[in-house]
């Protein structure tokens, strides 16, 4: 969406106060209240559920704020009246969504590594007598602080702009009219084409399509050994045809991501279709993990799959921004070519 408007979209406000309760629940929860209870007191399970369970959902409302946020026309910056203070604030409102994200990724990963989420999820094993001999937890206590840290700029930040600048920031992320503001025209000369991000789409494209078609080879051709590799016995005829039925969905996709590829008109969907199909696929094998424990075949999966999704979800909020610079560009008035010193419609003549 192009353009500037005057509030943010009311789905990204709800978003943004939702998720302001959550985090700093959440906060409170790890370092206030479960540092103080033992690893062997039954209280330690429920709190770290409840920690748990706010992480995730975190990580949930968070990617689709992301979304949201890229994909919807937002006002202009607020400016401080300082380059300095500029400068730290568009720093700091992307290192938030940065560092929640580690912080959940580290919490996952000592989960993962100490049977934490066995114990706390499926009742099996028992927590560890410490979690401090596991290196990523000295992450999570830095990403911790450092989210304590970012949390009170961007207070002091809305606070002053509240009472010292008085410029209504608040207002803009709550709920109300969102009318369209004027913007300066700029040139079209000076716009940046961003030819370089079409190449960036199709290579994103372009990678998951060879890789599905590879996967569909395998599975069309060899479905016993791609189970024996499982550790799968495919018992009867039916069981290698429905193997083999995979193998047809996967190159079905790569078919679609190739047909996505070939025009641009078509790249922003098949990137769309990337992230729909990568992303619960890799929360799948997440979920795996936690449930069934790590096996080492499903981490050297993760790890591909973890990858796929970055790309496909960065891909996607490139191609928005590109689309939305090329419709600004488009909707920017052209200023007619007119001979030095002619006089336009309207301007008096020589008498």
């Amino acid at each position: 969406m192009a353009g500037q408007v005057t509030r943010h979209h009311p789905a990204l406000a709800a978003l943004h106060w939702v998720l302001a309760f959550l985090i700093i629940a959440d906060l409170t929860i790890g370092t206030v209240v479960l540092v103080h209870i033992p690893n062997d007191a039954p209280k330690k399970l429920e709190g770290l559920r409840a920690h748990m369970s706010g992480g995730l959902a975190i990580l949930a409302l968070m990617s689709l704020r992301l979304g949201v946020r890229l994909a919807s026309a937002k006002p202009a910056d607020a400016p401080t009246g300082s380059a300095l203070l500029d400068r730290i604030a568009w720093l700091s409102h992307r290192m938030l969504y940065g560092v929640v994200f580690g912080m959940i990724a580290s919490g996952v990963g000592m989960a993962l590594q100490s049977h934490a989420a066995q114990a706390v999820f499926l009742h099996q094993g028992k927590l560890p007598a410490s979690f401090w001999i596991y290196p990523l937890r000295s992450v999570h206590f830095v990403l911790a602080k450092v989210l304590m840290t970012l949390i009170g700029l961007h207070v002091a930040g809305a606070l002053y702009h509240t009472f010292v600048r008085r410029d209504r920031l608040l207002a803009r992320m709550w709920f109300g009219q969102r009318r369209p503001t004027d913007s300066i025209s700029v040139p079209a000369r000076t716009r940046a084409p961003m030819a370089w991000a079409t190449w960036v789409s199709r290579v994103i494209l372009g990678a998951p399509a060879l890789l599905f078609a590879s996967i569909a080879f395998k599975y069309l051709s060899s479905p016993l050994e791609v189970a024996a590799q499982s550790g799968m016995v495919l018992a009867t005829a039916s069981a290698v045809t429905d193997l083999r039925v995979e193998g047809g969905l996967f190159a079905a996709l790569a078919a679609a991501l190739v047909y996505c590829l070939v025009a641009e008109r078509r790249r922003l969907a098949g990137l769309g279709l990337l992230a729909a199909v990568i992303v619960p696929v890799t929360a799948a094998r997440i979920l795996g993990l936690i449930a069934d424990g790590a096996a080492s075949e499903t981490i050297v999966k993760l790890r591909p799959e973890l990858l796929l999704t970055v790309l496909a979800i960065g891909g996607l909020a490139l191609e928005l921004h590109r689309r939305r610079r090329l419709d600004g560009a488009d909707r920017t008035p052209a200023t007619p070519w007119r001979p030095r010193g002619a006089r336009t419609a309207g301007q008096a003549g020589p008498g």
